[in-house]
This record gives structure tokens, C-alpha cells and sequence, in this order.
């Protein structure tokens, strides 16, 4: 459970308008006024604080609070974890002891007094009172939450009022979910104008967990009509979380359910109803009220325009809605999961709880395959379900489980590998857009593995996603989509051909060291920083101009994160950024003043980390590494540096071998020599690529290598034989010093054999005039 606060937002709304009937919330009983049973503790007056029933006074030592706080409790306590029994004889004697220990604990906040506070809050949760007792009893005072905001903020109260938080928030769930509680509530609403506003209340606050009981009784033909009517008024009031549960209830068959859900959809006027009303009022076996019903409904969620649009856009357009979470659609991020809505003939109205994090992307899921069922010709709706999917999987939280989905059943790579290249590419580029790497990724392999070069450059709508990947934050998406087009073999020139082989030269020079850029006006602030980044394993760049940094980033081939102070001003550096395609995602941490203006800016954009003024090593390199999660493209460790080097070498190669007209191999040689100085997997890579250069310095790079005592054993032998290709497809090119050093290495008897056989294979190649190769013979007197 979440220990978010409990602070004014759209998923509290519900409970704030309630806060009145659960103040006096009581268990509701076959009387039409029931006597209360909550705790007899009553609030204190405006202003005056709540009269402690403990001993404690002032500031004493911690064991004496202690001993007063467990005391206070008495034989209410249960094991930690045990929730008090809610009914029976000494249920009501727990129920008073925690409402006295709640209120010592409000009013020790209240007055200061630390250690007492948080004794008696540690007293009444390890007590096992019932989590929904601790909930009821912080809505009898009106500042619960101003108290619990400042003790949060003190180191002693932390743990404690995070404790307390969950509890609160637990007791409210449980109270709101309790199918007994409910039943209770549906069963008073027939009874005195009073049972029934307090009942009514109480499903309001239940709100979608209320509607499957509602709706069963509704769908009994015996209910009484008082009580039926006086449902058909509830539901109204269940608000935005009806919303979805009623507009999946609309494929009833009953016309009176059909035309009670759809009128309360449209008193509740929440567009996101307005589809399923559409498809309801479509329908051809629909009763002329109920048509009508259904129109009415669905002006006022969607205006005129929801008689008039296609109904499979509308679908779409919700689909739309559902991936990308608009703010109305998300579910309470305060719970673990959300419940999705399933209509059957027999049960009526059922859910089944998924991982919150995936909620939405079921609800689009659904959307598009809706549209797709009312217009299969809607193409947009496959590539927005495919991406859905894909979000889906990437979403779900590690190591949970989707319960939607069968045993066996596909993975989302599945459908999107089986789907045209129309719909991988326009996948693609929803990823790119949104700046989603593990998408964009799923959709270039999805290419690759299934298209050639035309289908992969070219959507037919003149857009170029996998080109336009080239310039994508993340490295390692540049680096797969210039190594796809370069395999692809492209014989056409294309738009943005000419950024194939600079990225593919950037994967040569990748280095294991992640980079940072340091954006500090002030030269003893940069100098503090530099320090700290650079102990926190980061190659460092530094500029005391934003223009100059983000240049000098752009030269450097990238940067993981940016680094900045309070000059310049953090807000300038991050527009400048996000308005660099190269680094829209960077993150960027800001050492200076959280002020309220930066706190704003962070909570706008999620990667913007604010570490105060404090550069120590370790608050740094805690950022940094927060950092690294935050963008757009982790930086890469030495594994994949070398893979990606290698990777890149060999995809030069490929347009080598077929002298490629479009992309024009020859102008990474510079970055291949270079790349010689790598390890020993790419030195051989870049070796091999190097061979089928026609130019000297190629062949001389090479053989240097070969000729090298520093060289690793391993690596001279096939890279010998790479100077060996290049010498027989251009001819000796090789200075008289070099072939000296190859005539000494096969002569050289204290070389390893499979270095001097590879040696003498490059030697024989280059046709050496008999004076050159005189002191191998000359070297063999002991053989006679």
C-alpha cells in the first residue's frame, strides 16, 4: 500500500465529499435509526486541544512514554499485524481505548511533544486495531492532515506517520470493498428518509465496488419497487467511478437495465461513456425510450458531435485516451491494482483486479479491437492496439503477474512481428514520438526480422521513422536502426541517408564510460562537480555556456546527463534541451536551492533531479545513477560498447564487400583506425573491415596491429590474416619498414607458430624481392 499523502486530488475527491457520513460511519443494523458503536471519543472543540487520558506530561524520558503509551492500550493490544476483532463484547472496549490513544497522539502533535506523539502512535498500530478504526478516527478532526504533514517532516515521525498514512489509507479501501457493508447499505435504502441519505452516502463512497450488488438486485424481477426505485437514484451518485462498470453494462439485453444505466451515464455526463452509448443507440432491436434515452445520454457526454462521428473513431479515439493515461482515465495511483469490467448474462457486472500500472493499456487494448469490430478498415486502430500491447508487457510491474491473460498466450512481439511493415513502422514511429525506447526497439526488430530495404526506409504515408530513429536520445536505438539500414543494402538514395554511417561510426567509438556534462558558470562550483561526477565513474565534459554545452555534446556524440547549478538558470538549460532532439530525454540534476519554481519544473518533467546545494560524492553519484533510470537510454557497459563496436564494424563491412553506392563506406575509415586501439574482439572486427579498404593507410593500420608486441596473441593471428586479404586484393602497400617487421616476425623463432605461420602467409603475399627474403633461409643453418 502507498504511503502517498493524503492530499486533495482527483482520486480523493469521492472520499472528501463523504467525509460527513464516515465521521459517523456505524455499523447499520435491522433499525431504521441504529445506535452508534464507533468510538465514544468526541473532537475537540475549534482551536482547543484534545485533553490526553494518559499520564504523560512535558518532555519526559522515552521509556516512561513508552510504558504510559502501552498502558493506554491495555487489553486492547493484539499481536502486531492482527487486526482487532470489529464486533463482540471487548470489541467496543478496543474500539474506546484506540479512539483515547489516537487522540493522545493528536494532541502530543499538537503541542510538540515528539516522543509522546510518537509513542502513542506506535502504541495504537502495533496494537492490531483495525486499520478501518484508524481511518474513521482521522476524520474526527479537521486537521489530521495538517498534523500528520508537519510531524511527516521531523526525522523521529517519519516512519511513524508513514506507518499511519498506510493505515489510513487501507482502512478507507477495506470500508469502501466490504461486500457485508454494502449489502447492509443496499438493504437500508428502504427504510426511513434517514437510513436511506445514510446508505446512499455509503454506496457513494463504495462507489465501483458497489455496482455489481446494485445491479444483481436491479436484475431481480421480485425486488420491490421502493427499493428499486431508490437504486435507480443511487447510482448517479457513484460518479466518475460508475463510468466504466455502466458503460460495459449497456450490452445488457434487459431494456429497463438498458435504460436505467444509460440514463445514469448521462446525469454523471463523463465523455468516456460516450462510445458504448453510441454503440447502443445503433442497435437494431432497441425500444423507441430506450433510443431515446440512449440519445439524451449521449449529448451530454459528448455533445452533438457523439450523434454525428463514426462510431469506430470514437472507439479509436478512446483508445487513444487510454494510452497515453489522460489524467481523467487513470486509476487511483494509491492502490496496487484497478479493476476492468466485463458484462455477462447470468452474473451481470463483474471485475477482475490487474496491476494498476497496465490498466489503461487493457482499456486501449479493448478500444481498438472495438473500432476494429465496427470498421475493419480503421488501420490506425491495429498499430495503436500493437502499441498498447507492447506498453502492456513493458508496464506490467517485475515480477507480477496479468491475469487477463490465457496460459500460452502470445507475446505482444508475436502479433507485432506477424502484422505488415505499414503497421511496424507506424508503431515505430508512436515510439519515437513519444520518446518509449523498449517500443521503439520491439518495432525495429520487428522490421528487420520480417522487411528488406524498401519497406523498411519507406511507409507509403512519407514518413521515414526508422531514418528518423537515427537522431533518437537513446543510443542504442540509433545504433540498431544505422546498423538495419546499413544491412538492408539500400540501392536508392533516401532522405536522411547521409546519418547512417556517422552513427555507425559513433557505435566505434563507444567507450565503457558513461558521460556527463557539467553546466556551471561558477569555475569553483563546476570544479566541486566535476569531482564528485567524475567519482561517480562519469567521463566528464564541462562548459560554462548552455548554447556552448549542448555544441559541445552534440560533437562529443552524446551525453547520459547534464549537470547544472544555479547559474545558468536551470529552467533556461532545460528549455534549451528539450528543445534538442538529441536530448528531449536527457535527464538533468540540479545542484542549487530546490525554490518552489524548481520543484514545479521537477514535477513537470520527471527528469529533472534537484540534490539541493550539497555536491558530496555520494549525493551525487546517488543522482547520477537516479539519472541513468530516468533517460531516455541507460549508458551502456563495456559488454555492450564492445557488441555495438563489433556490430558496427561488421555492418561496414557488409556495404564494403558490395561497394555500396548509396551509403558511402569509405568515409568511416578514419573512425575504424581509430577503433584499432579497442579491444581485442573489435580489433579484429575493425580489421576485417578495414581489409576490403583499397587505400594504404588501411592496410599499413592493419599490419601495425599484426606486427605489434603488445597486441594479444590471440588477436595477431586473425589479424594477420586480414592483412594478408588486403594485400592480395590491392597489392603490396606496405612500407620497407613494415615488411622488415613481418620478415622479422616469421624469422623471429621466439614467436608463438600460429603467429609466424600467420605472418609468413602475409609475407608470401607480398611478393618480396629474394634479398628481402634471404634471412629466412638463412635463419634455418642448424636444419643441415
Amino acid at each position: 500500500m502507498s504511503t502517498r499523502r493524503l492530499t486533495v486530488s482527483a482520486a480523493a475527491m469521492s472520499v472528501l465529499t463523504f467525509l460527513f457520513v464516515l465521521a459517523s460511519w456505524q455499523p447499520l443494523t435491522a433499525q431504521e435509526a441504529p445506535a452508534s458503536t464507533e468510538p465514544a471519543a468526541a473532537p475537540a472543540a475549534a482551536g482547543e486541544p484534545m485533553i490526553p487520558s494518559g499520564k504523560v506530561e512535558g518532555d519526559k524520558m522515552a521509556d516512561d512514554v513508552e510504558e504510559a503509551a502501552r498502558k493506554a492500550m491495555g487489553a486492547a493490544t493484539q499481536p502486531a499485524g492482527q487486526d482487532a476483532a470489529p464486533d463482540g463484547v471487548g470489541a467496543q472496549a478496543a474500539r474506546d481505548k484506540a479512539a483515547s490513544t489516537w487522540n493522545d497522539f493528536m494532541h502530543f502533535a499538537r503541542i510538540g511533544q515528539v516522543k509522546a506523539a510518537q509513542s502513542y502512535a506506535m502504541a495504537l498500530l502495533d496494537s492490531g486495531t483495525d486499520s478501518r478504526t484508524i481511518y474513521l478516527l482521522s476524520l474526527e478532526s479537521s486537521d489530521t492532515r495538517q498534523l500528520l504533514d508537519r510531524a511527516e517532516k521531523l526525522p523521529e515521525m517519519k516512519d511513524v506517520v508513514a506507518r499511519l498514512r498506510t493505515a489510513i489509507e487501507e482502512g478507507y479501501f477495506k470500508l469502501r470493498q466490504d461486500p457485508a457493508e454494502i449489502a447492509k447499505a443496499i438493504n437500508s435504502l428502504e427504510r426511513s428518509v434517514q437510513a436511506y441519505e445514510l446508505g446512499a452516502r455509503r454506496l457513494a463512497v463504495s462507489g465501483q465496488y458497489a455496482l455489481p450488488q446494485i445491479i444483481q438486485r436491479l436484475m431481480d424481477p421480485k425486488l420491490p419497487p421502493l427499493l428499486r426505485e431508490r437504486l435507480i437514484t443511487v447510482l448517479p451518485r457513484l460518479g466518475k467511478e460508475a463510468v466504466l462498470p455502466l458503460a460495459e453494462a449497456l450490452q445488457s439485453d434487459n431494456p429497463n437495465l438498458q435504460e436505467i444505466f444509460a440514463d445514469t451515464l448521462g446525469r454523471i455526463g463523463y465523455p468516456a461513456a460516450a462510445p458504448r452509448l453510441r454503440e447502443l443507440y445503433e442497435r437494431k432491436d432497441l425500444l423507441p425510450k430506450v433510443k431515446k434515452t440512449a440519445e439524451s445520454a449521449l449529448l451530454a457526454c459528448a455533445g452533438p458531435d457523439g450523434l454525428k462521428r463514426p462510431l469506430a473513431e470514437m472507439f479509436y479515439d478512446m483508445g487513444q485516451k487510454f494510452y497515453y493515461q489522460a489524467e481523467s482515465l487513470r486509476p487511483d495511483e494509491r492502490v496496487s491494482t484497478a479493476n476492468v469490467w466485463f458484462w455477462t448474462s447470468d452474473l451481470g457486472l463483474i471485475y477482475r483486479p490487474v496491476p494498476r500500472q497496465i490498466f489503461c493499456n487493457v482499456y486501449a487494448m479493448r478500444m481498438c479491437r472495438l473500432s476494429l469490430d465496427h470498421d475493419p478498415n480503421l488501420y490506425p486502430a491495429v498499430s495503436l492496439w500493437l502499441a498498447s500491447y507492447l506498453k502492456r508487457e513493458f508496464d506490467l510491474p517485475a515480477g507480477g503477474k496479468d491475469p487477463l491473460l490465457a496460459e500460452g498466450e502470445m507475446p505482444a512481439t508475436f502479433y507485432l512481428q506477424s502484422a505488415s511493415a505499414r503497421y511496424q513502422q507506424a508503431v515505430l514511429q508512436r515510439g519515437l514520438n513519444d520518446y518509449h525506447t523498449p517500443t521503439v526497439l520491439a518495432a525495429i526488430n520487428a522490421l528487420i526480422n520480417t522487411n528488406g530495404a524498401q519497406n523498411m526506409i519507406r511507409t507509403g504515408q512519407g514518413t521515414q521513422p526508422l531514418v528518423d530513429a537515427l537522431t533518437y536520445p537513446a543510443r542504442e536505438v540509433r545504433f540498431l536502426a544505422a546498423e538495419s539500414l546499413a544491412l538492408a543494402q539500400p540501392t536508392e538514395r533516401f532522405t536522411g541517408s547521409q546519418g547512417v554511417l556517422p552513427v555507425l561510426c559513433e557505435a566505434l567509438r563507444q567507450v565503457a564510460q558513461p558521460r556527463a556534462m557539467i553546466v556551471v558558470s561558477d569555475q569553483d562550483a563546476r570544479n566541486a562537480l566535476k569531482d564528485s561526477v567524475r567519482a561517480a565513474g562519469y567521463e566528464v565534459f564541462e562548459e560554462a555556456d548552455a548554447d556552448k554545452a549542448v555544441t559541445a555534446a552534440h560533437a562529443a556524440g552524446g551525453v547520459d546527463v547534464f549537470v547544472t547549478a544555479s547559474a545558468p538558470d536551470p529552467m533556461a538549460v532545460l528549455g534549451l534541451l528539450r528543445r534538442e532532439g538529441r536530448f528531449a530525454t536527457t535527464p538533468l540534476v540540479v545542484a542549487a536551492e530546490a525554490t518552489e519554481n524548481r520543484r514545479v519544473l521537477a514535477e513537470r518533467d520527471k527528469r529533472v533531479l534537484l540534490i539541493g546545494h550539497d555536491a558530496a560524492k555520494t549525493n551525487v553519484a546517488e543522482a547520477m545513477a537516479k539519472a541513468v533510470e530516468l533517460g531516455a537510454g541507460k549508458p551502456m557497459d563495456k559488454a555492450r560498447a564492445e557488441m555495438w563496436a563489433v556490430r558496427s564494424a561488421n555492418a561496414i563491412r557488409q556495404l564494403a564487400l558490395t561497394n555500396n553506392k548509396v551509403l558511402e563506406y569509405v568515409q568511416c575509415q578514419p573512425a575504424l583506425v581509430t577503433a584499432l586501439v579497442g579491444p581485442g574482439k573489435v580489433q579484429v572486427a575493425v580489421a576485417e573491415t578495414l581489409a576490403h579498404y583499397s587505400d594504404a593507410p588501411s592496410q599499413r593500420a592493419i599490419a601495425a596491429l599484426a606486427c605489434s608486441a603488445k597486441t594479444a596473441a590471440a588477436v595477431r593471428v586473425p589479424v594477420y590474416a586480414s592483412a594478408t586479404v588486403s594485400v592480395r586484393r590491392f597489392g603490396n602497400q606496405l612500407t620497407e619498414s613494415q615488411a622488415g617487421d613481418i620478415v622479422h616476425c616469421v624469422v623471429e623463432p621466439k614467436n608463438a607458430g600460429p603467429i609466424r605461420m600467420a605472418a609468413s602467409q602475409l609475407m608470401g603475399a607480398l611478393d618480396l624481392p629474394s634479398e628481402k627474403i634471404k634471412p629466412l633461409i638463412l635463419s634455418t643453418e642448424k636444419m643441415d
